[in-house]
């Protein structure tokens, strides 16, 4: 199974989000929507940060 793009991540965290702000669900389903959710910004986060380093240094090499 191939790892998730940081789109398809961040679109799956959007959905949660609209779950969650619509208050539709159960408490318990919405505590795992969160967790879930949680976990989603994580990783979007951190990919993120892997994604500005790199351009960082391509940057930094490109003005050398």
């Amino acid at each position: 199974m191939s790892e998730k793009t940081y789109e398809q991540n961040v679109t799956e965290l959007e959905g949660i989000v609209q779950k969650l702000e619509s208050g539709n669900a159960p408490l318990g389903e919405m505590v795992e929507l969160y967790e879930q959710g949680m976990k989603l910004y994580k990783l979007c986060s951190e990919r993120l940060s892997q994604y500005e380093r790199r351009l960082d240094i391509i940057k930094e090499n490109d003005d050398a």
